[in-house]
């Protein structure tokens, strides 16, 4: 397993958000927190996401700018967080995309991501890269229909990514 690195180098031209009826985005709040980890333990087959955790990493972390949240019927279904890097102040780093894989085949996980490159766009980012797990083929599409294109510079990645974009191909 190895991450790989993702960008997009311009924010303008975004698609509208267009949610499924009775799906709304909204901003995470810390009362989100064990929904919020429920939804990325279940997505990573992480258990190790207690309330706790959520609070720490996104919630409550004061580099997360944002929590999306995406509920249906006041559950929660998907989320994704908007990060700045203190670094890179004019860039937005997307951050735990998650989904309930009990809502397969929605979109959520795009959607999702979307709103949190809205997010993007209105705290003045210009760009915005996410790093991804090189097994995370669904992630990888939804990102590349995104606009997000792979960061090559990084070493042994070129060779990564033509083995990525070879089973991807070979896989619809």
């Amino acid at each position: 397993m190895s991450q790989l690195h993702m960008m997009r180098s311009h924010l303008r031209d975004l698609p509208e958000l267009e949610l499924p009826a009775g799906v709304i985005a909204r901003a995470g709040t810390p009362a989100d927190a064990v929904a919020v980890g429920r939804v990325i333990g279940l997505a990573f087959d992480d258990p190790s996401w207690t309330d706790e955790k959520v609070l720490g990493e996104l919630l409550a972390n004061a580099d997360v700018d944002e929590t999306i949240v995406l509920e249906e019927n006041g559950v929660i279904i998907a989320t994704a967080s908007a990060k700045t890097l203190t670094d890179r102040p004019h860039v937005g780093y997307v951050h735990y995309v998650a989904t309930d894989p009990g809502q397969a085949r929605r979109r959520l996980g795009h959607r999702a991501t979307l709103a949190v490159l809205h997010t993007f766009v209105r705290l003045g980012k210009t760009e915005a890269i996410l790093d991804t797990d090189d097994f995370r083929r669904p992630a990888i599409r939804v990102y590349r229909d995104l606009g997000f294109v792979p960061d090559m510079s990084k070493e042994g990645h070129p060779e990564l990514w033509a083995t990525v974009d070879a089973e991807m191909e070979s896989r619809p």
